[in-house]
């Protein structure tokens, strides 16, 4: 095996270590009125775990799934309970215009939220409540179960995994502006048709510029509107396969809902079995690189690339799914799916910033030292990986660890 396909089943081996316990992952904090919901508890959830991605911004991890999860998780179990009040009156009802941030009530607690471009979160927020308001009747596992199928449109085949993505990227991202608070805000509140210019809420409509008509005529004897909302976007509206490059969130809510078994039990509740992780692997290789400032440490890539090193133009997640394909063409036993790379995430501050070159895993300069790490005791906590990632992960025996392997045959 070459030095790079080592690399990538180390990669791919600590990757897997990371989603492998639940005390890896930060556990949002729910508001505990959502545990009231019952049977609609755990889309409840699975709705405020993307509300706290939307927000995702240049904002402390942990804020977002404390802070952000219970005041988000509270507008949320009222959309769900007050059918009658509209998602303005809600989103208003929780807002604090003077303070500019979200605000809820947890016991005698108060509890407030703002991200770090919440003009814009509240935008896609509103927009994301008021899709599924109006084409899903207030259930967000009513959107996933419809949007976790295969599709096919023209020459675009989508797995189940892809058209969620789309679906996503329509349900909240699509045309949305980016506001300043004094556009979307009057007489201390938020003000639904001033936010309706930055969100287009049409969901379905055909809201096409001139030159894009003209594009349909070319490229489609397009005699009739088309009803289906993924088909009128993915062709008319946007160019997926540049889109979905740039749309960190969207496969980071994915992974989660696939990855982290909190999730993944309740995602299955509504989009089937099909999708139990447990069962089924091969729905990750269908995950694009969330990406982030992590995977373009030029320390790591040097390090890990070497010779072998990838395009730089257009986005990484892009150049790391065009050689995830030309290698698993060539190589059927090939050890990577592209959202192994976003384990640099937690590598590269934990490694790189620090230079631990001497016990990284990809050193292959000879001078290595990360076996010193190793204590070889199956069954327990693995000290290279919780090194390198911070991940609790147990032994699972020298014959076994890719780790192990590839550093002995470099002896």
């Amino acid at each position: 095996m070459d030095i790079l396909n080592q690399k990538l089943e180390i990669l791919h081996f600590i990757n897997n270590a990371r989603w492998s316990e639940e005390n890896n992952y930060y556990m949002p904090e729910y508001h505990p009125l959502l545990d009231t919901l019952k049977e609609k508890k755990d889309e409840a959830k699975l709705l405020t775990h993307w509300l706290c991605y939307i927000s995702d911004r240049q904002t402390l991890f942990r804020r977002i799934f404390k802070e952000g999860a219970k005041t988000y998780s509270y507008i949320v179990y009222r959309f769900y309970t007050e059918e009658n009040e509209s998602v303005i009156d809600i989103l208003n009802a929780c807002f604090d215009a003077k303070a500019k941030k979200f605000k809820c009530q947890d016991g005698s607690k108060e509890v407030s939220f703002a991200s770090r471009f919440m003009p814009a979160d509240i935008v896609c927020i509103y927009k994301t409540l008021q899709n599924l308001n109006s084409n899903y009747n207030r259930s967000f596992g009513k959107f996933l179960e419809e949007s976790c199928k295969t599709s096919q449109i023209e020459e675009i085949q989508l797995s189940p995994v892809q058209n969620l993505a789309v679906n996503l990227y329509v349900l909240t991202y699509e045309n949305i502006g980016q506001p300043t608070y004094e556009d979307i805000i009057t007489h201390d509140d938020l003000d639904e048709d001033r936010i309706k210019k930055f969100s287009n809420v049409d969901f379905k409509g055909l809201n096409l510029n001139k030159k894009q008509k003209e594009q349909i005529k070319l490229k489609k004897n397009f005699t009739k509107q088309v009803t289906s909302a993924l088909e009128t976007n993915m062709m008319l509206r946007f160019d997926w396969n540049n889109v979905k490059f740039i749309q960190k969130r969207l496969w980071c809510v994915i992974r989660d809902f696939l990855r982290y078994k909190h999730f993944n039990d309740m995602f299955v509740k509504y989009v089937g079995s099909t999708f139990s992780i447990e069962s089924n692997q091969s729905l990750l290789k269908d995950l694009e690189l969330p990406g982030d400032v992590w995977n373009q440490n030029d320390k790591f890539k040097n390090c890990f690339w070497g010779k072998d090193k990838l395009p730089d133009k257009g986005p990484l997640p892009k150049n790391i799914r065009e050689f995830y394909q030309k290698q698993s063409q060539d190589n059927n036993t090939l050890q990577f799916i592209p959202e192994d790379y976003d384990v640099t995430f937690e590598f590269v501050p934990r490694m790189c910033a620090k230079e631990e070159c001497v016990v990284c895993p990809f050193n292959t300069q000879g001078d290595s030292k990360v076996l010193e790490l190793c204590h070889q005791k199956a069954g327990s906590l693995c000290p290279v990986i919780k090194f390198c990632s911070g991940s609790n992960f147990k032994c699972i025996g020298t014959s076994k660890c890719p780790i192990q392997k590839h550093h002995k045959e470099d002896e």
